[in-house]
């Protein structure tokens, strides 16, 4: 980690405009610079760079920071990368924090591997454009369609035949062995104790990690009886398969702008799909899905689009990949091509904009492409497994909401009962542990063992932590108060419905703002904690408990409820934009929108408040962490943003 004053010294020559001038067409209007917005697309610009006071902002989708934070939002660097990135720029010379001698030792072997990377790269390239082997590598290149362009910009090369060329070339540049072996270059042989290349007479892919760096190679086999087809690096210092996604340095801009990741399953796929222009895609590199390959792509959208060419033993396959995409909470669209077609041959057949509108024509969901793939026939046994499948998938996703959406989907589809359908999920989601055992289900306590549970709910709420913030006495302050009134609302008023078979409307509204939010009125959350401690408790509360409880204020704000006296002025909701549904609306669509609404305002505070520390930041730690939830805040925000609409209010809060 770089030290402080190292930090100090790298922001201190950093300019905004110089940094963010790398990477956007920047014109001057008045005092500062503007631009399309690089986070989300628009045809104005609306993009500002205020070089007076060296941070950037968006009028559309509101994002904001400096230079660390856009390097960080749009490179995917991490802080410690940022800085060492503008170190690099203005020549400043990196000075770390203490390390210990095994941490200095495995940076140095790091370095050593990743320029040995870049060396084979370059070696590789010239191999395929100076010699007269590397004519076999274009002839291969030039059959798939490649320009020369496209071979250049992806730095595709070729492996000589020969058993030690690379490694002979390489030594005597000045490598040395014990180097280019950890790298996965060459190999030593158990017979005879001889280095020989690893990478022979073989059509050359190399892998970028994000920053554009070289971190391994795919490589593939121009004769048809050499097996196997594809050999790829070992895993290095410098390189992990399972976290690595091949083309995700160029696609990483149009993924974030498109706000759609298109996964496909080859190299030549992504090569001929970026060729054309349809350039947000990536691949895993001949491996099963990944977690952190996921979270990879999270960085830069929500959503994935997996294309297939329909192989059935590569579907079967992915279906775990699937599922790990829906745990992550992200949305995921599947895309099948006609037979004997892959996205290579299928995109020059048909064209780039033919290629999108297929895509977007066919695109389905979860649900419809397991159903087609397990309904393939009438067979009752085939039928309870598509219906299994799918419950398995919609048990993955975090959102209660969302996944009473599918089960109606599933319902419609399969032409099931949802009630039926609701029951087989609940039994699921409490196998895997991803919801409580409904209070229906709890068992009795006897008053020995009430008691101390009471004592232990106590305890756990004076140690909850939430997002406490300071309101000044402002209309934003007013808004907080009115949201907290509507959620109050529509608990009192529908607490005891059920939401599906097995969960309350009071259930869900307490797992979503009290367990993650703070009320700021003390009564409603004196009356949200009464909830909390009966649900803790296993009791079920009567609909009127309120009418009969000791406090008088329980008892007056239950007859305003009952009284319709809990209303909003139809100027408020015009000015404020609280959408304040009745009882004839979908309840489950009146409390999903309710409960984000009561985030959004929180989230806004909250990064607002982080604004404050990092301003006030003198740790080096601390502003690193700092910086990484203010990202992840924004983030938070944007989902909110686009789950109500994008609708855009007074007080900026998208």
């Amino acid at each position: 980690m770089l030290n402080k004053a190292n930090k100090q010294q790298i922001m201190q020559a950093a300019d905004v405009l110089d940094v963010l001038g790398d990477f956007l067409t920047l014109k001057k209007k008045g005092k500062d610079w503007w631009s399309p917005c690089p986070f989300h697309n628009e045809k104005t610009a609306s993009f500002s760079v205020i070089p007076a006071d060296q941070y950037y902002y968006c009028h559309g989708c509101k994002k904001t920071g400096n230079v660390i934070t856009f390097l960080m939002e749009h490179e995917g660097m991490n802080a410690d990368e940022a800085h060492k990135y503008l170190a690099k720029k203005y020549n400043i010379e990196i000075q770390e924090s203490q390390e210990t001698p095994a941490e200095v030792q495995a940076q140095k072997l790091r370095e050593s591997v990743q320029i040995a990377m870049s060396f084979a790269g370059k070696y590789y390239q010239e191999v395929l454009n100076e010699s007269l082997e590397g004519n076999i590598g274009k002839s291969y290149f030039q059959e798939r369609g490649f320009l020369q362009q496209t071979i250049a910009k992806f730095g595709l090369g070729f492996g000589k035949t020969e058993w030690n060329h690379f490694y002979n070339h390489a030594l005597k540049k000045g490598f040395n062995e014990e180097i280019l072996e950890k790298a996965g270059l060459i190999i030593k042989s158990e017979k005879n104790g001889q280095f020989y290349d690893r990478f022979r007479g073989r059509a050359m892919f190399p892998i970028q990690d994000l920053q554009g760096k070289i971190i391994a190679f795919g490589a593939r086999t121009l004769k048809s009886d050499e097996n196997p087809k594809y050999l790829n690096s070992p895993e290095t210092p410098v390189y992990n398969k399972s976290e690595v996604l091949y083309g995700i340095f160029f696609a990483k801009t149009a993924i974030r702008n498109l706000d759609n990741c298109l996964l496909v399953e080859g190299y030549t796929d992504v090569i001929s799909l970026q060729q054309a222009g349809v350039e947000n895609v990536v691949a895993s590199s001949g491996t099963s899905l990944t977690e952190a390959q996921i979270k990879l792509i999270k960085r830069f959208t929500e959503n994935i689009t997996i294309l297939y060419d329909g192989d059935t033993a590569g579907i079967k396959a992915s279906m775990r990949g699937i599922d790990m995409i829906l745990e992550q909470g992200m949305n995921v669209k599947i895309v099948f091509f006609p037979e004997k077609e892959d996205p290579d041959s299928y995109i020059k057949k048909i064209g780039a904009e033919s290629f999108k509108q297929y895509i977007q024509t066919n695109a389905q969901d979860f649900i419809g492409f397991k159903a087609k793939f397990f309904l393939q026939n009438d067979d009752p046994i085939q039928r309870a497994n598509a219906i299994k499948e799918v419950l398995n998938s919609i048990g993955k996703i975090p959102d209660v909401v969302k996944r009473t959406v599918f089960v109606q989907q599933t319902s419609h589809i399969l032409n099931i009962d949802e009630k039926i359908l609701l029951s087989e999920l609940n039994k699921i989601l409490q196998k895997n542990h991803h919801q409580p055992i409904p209070i229906s289900e709890k068992k009795q306590e006897n008053s020995v063992e009430t008691e101390t549970k009471k004592e232990d709910f106590k305890e756990k709420i004076s140690e909850k932590k939430t997002f406490k913030l300071v309101l000044e006495p402002t209309a934003l302050q007013q808004a907080v108060q009115k949201q907290e009134e509507r959620s109050m609302e529509l608990l009192l008023k529908y607490g005891q419905k059920m939401l599906d078979s097995q969960q309350k409307v009071w259930q869900y509204l307490f797992e979503e703002l009290l367990h993650e939010l703070d009320f700021h009125t003390d009564l409603y959350k004196q009356i949200l904690e009464i909830y909390a401690e009966k649900m803790e408790l296993g009791i079920d509360l009567p609909s009127d408990f309120l009418l009969t409880h000791d406090n008088p204020d329980f008892v007056n704000i239950a007859q305003k409820i009952a009284q319709n006296k809990f209303e909003i002025s139809e100027n408020w909701e015009k000015m404020h934009e609280i959408f304040v549904p009745n009882e004839s609306h979908n309840l489950i669509k009146t409390l999903f929108e309710d409960v984000l609404r009561h985030k959004q305002i929180v989230m806004h505070e909250l990064r607002k408040e982080i604004e404050r520390e990092l301003n006030s930041a003198t740790d080096d730690a601390q502003t690193d962490e700092l910086l990484e939830t203010y990202i992840e805040i924004k983030k938070i925000e944007t989902e909110i943003a686009e789950s109500l609409g994008n609708v855009l209010n007074r007080w900026g809060f998208l």
